[in-house]
């Protein structure tokens, strides 16, 4: 599902009828797909909106190396030690790409905490991270046949809310729903 909407939003990002396309999703992977201002990522739990300049702001390095950057820094289940977010933006910006990173004895040309235990880490997890960073890029070429007009929102058909609100017994389900038609 989340390389549909990566494909999604990259193949109808320079549609001219579209004014902004908005992924909703607290998933900091998305932040990857973020084009400008014309794609963005909104998180609905923290109710916050991240173009361009607030990917750089909020994880130090441009969208197209979020992958990297969360192969570093990780979650609960992956991730590199002592690769904190700082860490890893002055890494990621200084060399791009984890294959850029240097692996050999020479001393990173950066300043970084703990550069020297950072770079002996890298050169013995580097695989790991490589792998960490290919499962989490998102696809944008999975094969999806609906157009643009397909995906395009008409409203919720009112029978239907109403019968699953009167099955669920919450009357706030109409007033969210009905009130987002064409």
């Amino acid at each position: 599902a989340d390389d549909a909407l990566a494909t999604a939003a990259h193949r109808f990002a320079d549609e001219v009828e579209l004014d902004q396309i908005v992924i909703c999703s607290s998933d900091n992977d998305f932040a990857q797909c973020v084009r400008g201002e014309r794609i963005v990522v909104l998180n609905r739990i923290k109710r916050q909106i991240l173009d361009e300049f607030g990917v750089a702001d909020r994880f130090g390095v441009t969208p197209e190396r979020i992958p990297e950057y969360l192969a570093l820094v990780g979650d609960k289940s992956d991730g590199l030690p002592g690769f904190g977010p700082k860490a890893a933006a002055a890494v990621i910006c200084r060399y791009g790409a984890m294959e850029r990173i240097p692996i050999d004895e020479t001393p990173w040309d950066l300043e970084v905490r703990g550069k020297e235990r950072l770079q002996r880490v890298f050169r013995e997890r580097r695989q790991e991270a490589i792998l960490y960073r290919n499962l989490s890029v998102k696809r944008v070429d999975v094969p999806l046949p609906e157009s643009l007009a397909d995906l395009r929102w008409h409203g919720a058909l009112a029978d239907n809310v109403r019968d699953i609100q009167s099955e669920l017994a919450d009357d706030s389900l109409t007033q969210r729903t009905l009130r987002f038609r064409d």
